[in-house]
């Protein structure tokens, strides 16, 4: 049936018209936009005559988005200033304030303003340190004016996923100059510049906390007791476990630091009673040839452990202990010594008399060498658990500041204590990845408050770049120019893996696409080459993940309603599709459909975008007969990609996130920072 052009403008129109997609990097200021937003919402039903301050109230939300907006909608440098000075007497107004909305509001934009102001007041003092006309106040000028302020107004202003990345590159490499001083004078102020800079603009890229609950559930089941037998010294012990007594932490700025406090009781049947007993007092053969001697201590004691790890010296513990020891001696009559003992009783040394100053003897020193025993003893094995942890450890240590294995790691890390959590932070990066890339923003405020349990907060743009980076340099990935994806039939059996052939070249494809339709094969089969450099992500206002890809080209099956005709332009066997690039949205959510397994986090596509300048021809017989096809059809045609395309779900890779002793519980929306965090907690402990 052919296709008239009004059903075709309504087949355009229906495919197009999927609701407006938020293609645009979020701006800096997103989360106060956001307050705004609900501090407006409040207003909704209000009017003048109810409420007076409504049109003031009005005016100066409408003055503060001006002023955001000037900030970061221009690269003069002066321009932003003012903006900054505006806005700081908008925080001064809303200080008197008693609604929590407007509170929300002002506290927001504190946040947002403090480290920017700090960096303008860097910028000051940097060219203040320079004599005014002198040659290093204008090399300190050309470089502020010249390629800092602009990286800096590129960044905030930034239009698209590329633009910011390049921005953040930009500052970088400015901040690169400041640290190696090749190319400018010394200034006492310029570490403040870089300190400003990378407060804003070169963050960590994750962070993960564990609360004191989340510890206690790791500790709490088993403490740090083991039980059973031990031997030491020609000794068999016995202990047993007694309760965790106390689980906490202690404050320290380089480290995770512990302690652990639990009771426990020591048994001990003495080998060799009798034997100690002459060689410590001759006199005590005229007792142990009447009666067999027998010695049994008990250690009721509390052994607190402090445990500190550092990446450069591993980890080390140190134990102390508080001990109750007692001493229990019994005595059994020896065959045919009963007229010594009836002498000895005689004298008033009956049993109970000699056991009891046995006894005496016992607990005058054997207590202190239970306590010597079990310091020793208690050395040995911390120096032989620690020893046992960093060698496991290790192998996984690069160097002082950077953990990592199987092409994966975690540079710049730096490990914190609380009074109530411990934190590790760092930059998290793939091998390959040429120069990891660092969070362009710092945490929302939000997310500065702490969550029970385990939280891992991360920069899902800057972690994306690291490993997709690395990726392209990967020697395997290299060697990749294309791939061709066999989608399953209608009729395959369900979650059937598409499969996919590396570097198949165009006549290979076309041939099989052309016996798939002669065959009437119901299977999609597409040709993507690889792009040139590695996709840019970011993140729009609404919490979509954008990611865009270079130099996009698709080679797909020509639809059979398309193929030929007036309106459907030259005869084909497939579409080529080309753009200089393709941005995708990508909604990120935690699934929880089913219940048998574990939650899993997924990413669905919100939209599909081609560059404008895309371009869709039509190949018969082989590339060189390429044909475009006019602007109405391309148009259908990349209509219909998006529509096999936005909808789509497929998992993210986290899933070692669910481990034996950790599972994933909750995730965060994705701020438009790039910020997500995602909520653990420790499985319950046979």
């Amino acid at each position: 049936m052919k296709c008239s052009w009004l059903g075709l403008t309504v087949l355009l129109t229906s495919l197009m018209g999927r609701g407006e997609a938020q293609t645009t990097p979020a701006p800096s200021y997103a989360e106060i936009e956001a307050s705004i937003v609900s501090l407006e919402k409040q207003w909704q039903g209000l009017d003048p005559a109810t409420n007076p301050e409504l049109a003031r109230a009005t005016d100066f939300v409408k003055g503060l988005r001006t002023d955001l907006q000037a900030y970061s909608g221009t690269t003069d440098a002066d321009a932003r200033v003012a903006a900054l000075n505006r806005l700081h007497q908008s925080v001064a107004t809303l200080d008197q304030t008693t609604s929590p909305a407007e509170a929300q509001v002002r506290d927001d934009l504190r946040y947002w303003l403090r480290p920017r102001i700090a960096l303008a007041w860097a910028e000051y003092q940097t060219l203040a340190q320079t004599t005014k006309g002198s040659p290093e106040r204008e090399r300190w000028a050309d470089f502020i004016e010249k390629t800092l302020r602009p990286a800096v107004g590129a960044l905030e202003g930034a239009k698209t996923p590329a633009d910011r990345t390049r921005a953040a590159e930009s500052i970088d490499n400015a901040i690169s100059t400041l640290q190696t001083r090749t190319d400018l004078p010394a200034n006492a102020h310029s570490d403040t510049l870089v300190a400003a800079l990378a407060s804003l603009y070169l963050q960590p890229n994750v962070e993960v906390t564990i609360d004191h609950s989340a510890l206690t559930s790791f500790i709490m089941p088993k403490g740090i007791v083991e039980p059973g037998p031990i031997f030491f010294k020609g000794q068999w012990s016995y202990v047993t476990p007694g309760p965790v007594q106390g689980i906490g932490f202690q404050p320290t700025a380089d480290g995770v630091q512990i302690v652990v406090q639990q009771a426990f009781t020591s048994m001990t049947s003495i080998q060799g009673f009798e034997q100690q007993m002459e060689a410590n007092d001759p006199r005590a053969k005229q007792a142990t040839s009447m009666y067999r001697f027998s010695a049994t201590t008990r250690d009721d004691a509390v052994v607190t452990m402090v445990a500190l790890f550092q990446i450069g010296t591993g980890l080390q513990l140190a134990q102390g202990y508080q001990h109750a020891v007692n001493a229990a001696v019994n005595t059994t009559p020896v065959a045919g010594a009963g007229f010594k003992r009836m002498f000895a009783s005689l004298l008033g040394q009956n049993q109970k008399a000699i056991t009891d100053k046995v006894q005496q003897g016992v607990m005058a020193k054997l207590p202190g060498e239970v306590v010597s025993n079990a310091r020793e003893l208690s050395g040995i094995k911390s120096s032989q658990g620690a020893a046992r942890a960093n060698a496991l450890f290790r192998p996984y240590v690069l160097d002082g500041q950077t953990v990592g294995a199987n092409g994966v790691g975690i540079t710049n890390l730096r490990l914190t204590t609380g009074s109530n959590y411990a934190t590790a932070h760092g930059n998290l990066y793939s091998f390959d990845s040429p120069k990891p890339r660092r969070a362009t923003f710092p945490q929302p405020r939000k997310l500065l408050s702490f969550q029970p349990g385990i939280t891992a907060d991360l920069h899902v743009p800057s972690v994306l770049a690291n490993f997709t980076d690395g990726a392209f340099k990967n020697p395997e990935i290299q060697g990749i120019t294309s791939l061709q994806i066999e989608a399953p039939a209608g009729t395959a059996a369900p979650g059937t893996a598409p499969k996919i052939s590396r570097n198949v070249e165009f006549p290979a494809y076309l041939e099989a696409v052309q016996q798939g339709q002669q065959a009437g094969n119901a299977s999609q089969l597409v040709r993507i080459l690889k792009p040139s450099r590695a996709p840019d992500y970011s993140v729009a206002s609404n919490g979509d993940l954008l990611v865009s890809i270079p130099d996009f080209q698709l080679d797909v099956p020509a639809p059979s309603q398309l193929k030929g005709g007036a309106v459907g332009g030259p005869a084909a066997s497939v579409y080529r599709i080309a753009a200089p690039s393709v941005q995708l949205g990508l909604s990120v959510f935690l699934d929880r459909s089913n219940p048998a397994v574990p939650p899993a986090l997924k990413a669905k596509v919100t939209s599909f975008n081609l560059d404008p300048k895309f371009s869709v021809k039509a190949i018969d017989k082989d590339e060189a007969s390429a044909q475009p096809l006019n602007p109405i059809v391309s148009r259908v045609v990349s209509a219909g990609l998006s529509s096999k395309i936005v909808g789509q779900t497929f998992d993210l890779p986290v899933a070692a996130l669910n481990r034996p002793d950790v599972a994933l519980v909750d995730v965060s929306p994705l701020d438009p920072s790039g910020w997500l965090r995602l909520i653990l907690a420790p499985r319950p402990q046979g």
